[in-house]
């Protein structure tokens, strides 16, 4: 059985990639435009309707993934693949979409750092549905970015973590000022100070009359504690 199948009718309407789902005012019947497309008209849904729909929706599994997207692991890159008539209203709106979007990069919007999209009303970042497409199951924990960069979604680049393992990977903060994660120039001591961070506790190693003291502290610190080597680096992306 198609896995497109068990997907209720709406909630494909309601948020095909790019699309706007549509009812009309005389028969209530379910219609989809492409996006700047001839047939587009204007949208009666309300935004709270729509982000309802999104919240409702329940994430989709591997399998029908693998029946909307193509994962490159070489690049990163997701596809939209081609879709059969039956998932649209009508053969139309099954030409509009695939004529736009089939074959074209997907999820290339970028918040935080991260590459994102939208299947069928839900929200998703381009590295786990990339994991999930690879491996046939999500991620158990966070999908780190060994190399920082959080746009770079190679599958050589990927690793399933923990929470803890995952912020033993964190590159700088932008908040710093010292240009080394964990220390700082203190005022009222007229030291340098290294702290580190493990779990959601702060430890004060030490204080010291130089910097270089101070950094060397703390990037002993980060060894005992088995912090990453792109721990507290520039972030890349």
């Amino acid at each position: 059985m198609n896995a497109l199948a068990t997907i209720e009718p709406e909630a494909i309407a309601l948020a095909l990639p790019g699309a706007i789902a549509l009812r009309t005012n005389r028969d209530s019947a379910m219609k989809v435009t492409a996006r700047g497309s001839v047939c587009t008209t204007s949208p009666s849904l309300t935004t709270t309707r729509r982000k309802r729909a999104m919240a409702a929706t329940p994430i989709l599994s591997p399998d029908v993934l693998r029946q909307l997207l193509r994962y490159e692991p070489e690049t990163g890159k997701l596809f939209w693949l081609r879709r059969p008539g039956d998932l649209f209203p009508t053969l139309g709106a099954a030409r509009c979409w695939n004529t736009r979007y089939a074959d074209k990069e997907a999820f290339t919007a970028v918040s935080c750092g991260y590459r994102h999209g939208s299947i069928f009303t839900k929200y998703y970042r381009a590295h786990r549905v990339g994991w999930a497409l690879t491996h046939g199951v999500w991620p158990d924990g966070e999908i780190d970015h060994i190399n920082g960069n959080r746009c770079d979604n190679r599958l050589e680049n990927l690793r399933d973590v923990t929470v803890l393992e995952n912020r033993r990977n964190q590159s700088r903060s932008s908040k710093n000022t010292s240009g080394v994660t964990g220390v700082h120039w203190c005022n009222t001591w007229r030291r340098w100070i290294a702290k580190v961070m493990v779990g959601k506790k702060s430890t004060t190693i030490g204080s010291y009359a130089t910097f270089e003291e101070a950094v060397a502290a703390r990037a002993k610190a980060n060894l005992k504690i088995g912090f990453f080597p792109g721990h507290g680096k520039e972030r890349v992306g």
